[in-house]
């Protein structure tokens, strides 16, 4: 009876010690959390935050450490408690490195809004890496061979990337069309395909893309990061674009420049979507059939703003080429008819 005394007096001291060290560990916490809210720097912060619960880990390991040398316990049951106290201390790591990796992935997302698509998914994978590294760690320790372990993700790894080639893909392009931004959240991009749009989400597998006629197309990463696009609002959303004119050969071409010039800068000034600074351009370059023709620079805030500039410079045109006599020909076309003898 006597010698069980002090095992009895040992499982009373070590719950005491355990519920002293961790009443410590709380205080010492809450005196860091108050000292770090009156510092600038937020890195303390996300220090002291990642440190709370791996701490108690770290504590509760030691606590369990502790048993066999007070406690007349089989070579098994001491083998299987410092097991369990090295998978405590282990864990305690993996969760201070993921709550590092976390916090730094939720502070680059949050000046980054392309990757708030991918932030579950990267989040995932993080997790998922941070605790398969730590258990593979905790199986080399513990006498456990890791190399056949090995060798079968890898084996593991290409068979899966084998049945899920077309969603890899997608996902890698996917990354690549969000760090090298050849199109944006809301670009208007024109297709290989002629199509026209806005971009409305870039996600894992594909990027949606309104269309004019307020229709959405998706578009698989693997197949939008191998095409030919263009943005048009990349580098920026301002666009020249050309109207082609023709008038008759007896116009003064200086006259049809000067009246043409004129309208072209009134609906730069006046029409919604013309840049009023921008002075248009009249360049002749074809004798045509039945005209001479030339084209007229304008320029538009963005892509379809050029719709209602040319829809109201042609009328205004129209109107004012009426207005001083000069004629836009209709095309012409002489035919020679032979009679039969």
């Amino acid at each position: 009876m006597s010698h069980d005394l002090p095992q009895w007096g040992s499982l009373l001291i070590i719950p005491a010690g355990a519920v002293v060290l961790f009443l410590l560990k709380k205080f010492i916490f809450r005196l860091l959390r108050k000292w770090t809210e009156r510092t600038e720097g937020k890195w303390d912060d996300l220090i002291v935050e990642a440190l709370d619960r791996p701490v108690t880990l770290f504590l509760l390991a030691g606590v369990v450490g502790l048993l066999p040398p007070f406690l007349s316990l089989s070579d098994n049951w001491q083998r299987t408690i410092g097991l369990l106290a090295r998978l405590l201390a282990i864990f305690g790591f993996a969760l201070f490195i993921q709550k590092i990796l976390l916090e730094l992935h939720r502070r680059y997302v949050s000046n980054h809004e392309s990757f708030k698509n991918y932030s579950s998914l990267i989040r995932v994978f993080i997790t998922i890496g941070v605790y398969a590294l730590f258990l593979l760690i905790f199986l080399d320790t513990a006498g456990i061979s890791i190399t056949p372990i090995i060798a079968s993700l890898g084996v593991g790894s290409i068979a899966i990337a084998l049945a899920l080639q077309d969603a890899l893909a997608n996902l890698f392009s996917g990354f690549y069309i969000l760090i090298d931004k050849p199109v944006r959240v809301g670009d208007f991009v024109k297709l290989e395909s002629g199509d026209c749009g806005y971009v409305e989400s870039i996600g894992w597998r594909g990027v949606r893309i309104r269309l004019l006629p307020n229709n959405i197309v998706v578009i698989p990463n693997s197949k939008l990061s191998g095409s030919v696009i263009t943005n048009y609002h990349y580098p920026d959303k301002e666009m020249a674009f050309t109207v082609d004119v023709g008038v008759d050969y007896s116009s003064s071409l200086e006259k049809v420049e000067t009246v043409t010039v004129e309208i072209a800068r009134d609906v730069m000034k006046s029409v919604t979507g013309g840049i009023p600074g921008f002075e248009p351009v009249v360049r002749f370059h074809t004798f045509g059939d039945s005209s001479i023709n030339f084209s007229v620079a304008l320029r538009a805030r963005e892509y379809t703003d050029q719709f209602l500039l040319k829809h109201e410079f042609i009328k205004r045109l129209h109107q004012r080429y009426q207005k001083e006599g000069i004629s836009i020909p209709f095309p012409v076309r002489t035919v020679y008819l032979q009679k039969e003898t």
